[in-house]
Formats: C-alpha cells, structure tokens, sequence
C-alpha cells in the first residue's frame, strides 16, 4: 500500500522502516499516518544508500547511458519523473519531529563490495527508475546489451561498489 495509507491499517506498530523509499511519499501525510500507528514506544528508521544513478565510477556511469537509452533521459519514478528541484526537499529530520517523533540517532555507514552483472541487474529491478514492469518486452534485449556494456570496461563482470548507506532513527515522543 502506499506509505501515506499506513493509517488505515490497525493496531499499534513498534517499528515502521522506510528503505530508500520516503522520499518518493507526501512526507509530511506519510510520517503523520505512520506516527498515529506507532504505539506508546514505537520508532521509525529511515534507511537509504546511494543510487547507481549518482555513481561517479565508469561502470555506474555506463549503466546510466544504458537505462537513459532504454527509457529516456530523465530518471524514472514509476509514471513520473525524479524531481531534483531544491523546491520540494523536505529535511526528514524535521518532518519526524513535525509528526510528533524525537530523532535519537542519525548516521552513515560506509561499505565497499564487489559486485557483478546479475547482481547489478537485480539492484537495478528493485529501483523505480530501471524495474522490470518499465522495460516490459525489452527485459531481453536490455540486459544483452547492458552485459555487453559492463564487459567492454572490465571483461572479468566484477565491478568495486561504495554505495554507503545513512540512517535515522526515531522514536515516539511521550
């Protein structure tokens, strides 16, 4: 369901995550809902990590030319677009604290790892700008070419990952 339907559900909640997704939410609405659905000692963490599409190595990069190729050039957010106006950007810390929620911890996690095609492939299907339902009929043809791509720049398919990961944690005010 959409996150700002979370309300609608019953029962008290003693956790409710949001993965590299809140951002895609009517923040405030969403937050709100998922509040009113917290128990008395309930949290939220908001957990996030880099996108592929921000990647500054040649292989990210690649994939992006590849994805842009296939599905235009704006980055996909379902039927829209990724709005990258400094208009609309609500600072998840305050919008927790506007919904009620006292922000305990805040952090990044570095990590690095190895990574491969189908395990890129993969990544690339759980995201709304490169999912399976966007490709349609071209899943095939999409991922040949997009093989054949990544092989030109390292022909062993292994690429080096540093996505990081942030997080925030939350708590219901009482």
């Amino acid at each position: 369901m959409p996150g700002e339907q979370i309300g609608s559900l019953s029962g008290d909640f003693k956790l409710v995550t949001y993965g590299s997704s809140l951002h895609w939410m009517n923040i405030p609405v969403t937050l709100n809902a998922a509040s009113n659905s917290l128990g008395s000692h309930g949290g939220i963490a908001v957990l996030g990590m880099r996108s592929v599409w921000g990647g500054e190595s040649e292989w990210e990069q690649k994939i992006v030319s590849v994805v842009q190729k296939w599905l235009g050039e704006d980055r996909r957010a379902g039927s829209s677009t990724f709005d990258t106006s400094t208009d609309n950007k609500i600072r998840f810390e305050d919008a927790l604290a506007d919904a009620g929620l006292t922000v305990f911890d805040i952090g990044n996690v570095d990590a690095e790892c190895s990574v491969d095609v189908p395990f890129i492939l993969g990544h690339l299907y759980t995201t709304s700008y490169c999912n399976r339902q966007l490709l349609g009929d071209n899943i095939s043809e999409f991922e040949r070419e997009l093989t054949q791509e990544l092989e030109k720049l390292d022909s062993s398919g292994t690429y080096r990952w540093s996505p990081g990961a942030s997080y925030i944690f939350a708590r219901k005010s009482v």
